[in-house]
């Protein structure tokens, strides 16, 4: 899978969240995990998607108490 959303041009809108809506495979959770939000929120519906980004994202969560939701 691949994705639009570049850390170079996330990095020019930086802010204290990172908002986005369809976690998908996690490729945009991906880039921003990488720029310094403070907290991080990524809205998946469907369930299977969800389980495979816990799993996926599992110690950035662990690392990021608060800061990484998916």
């Amino acid at each position: 899978m691949s994705t639009t959303l570049r850390q170079n041009v996330l990095s020019n809108y930086l802010n204290s969240y990172f908002v986005e809506t369809g976690t998908s495979h996690g490729e945009g959770l991906q880039v921003a995990l990488n720029l310094p939000f403070e907290k991080y929120f990524s809205i998946e519906l469907n369930e299977e998607l969800q389980n495979l980004n816990k799993l996926k994202f599992k110690k950035e969560i662990e690392d990021k108490i608060g800061r990484a939701h998916v």
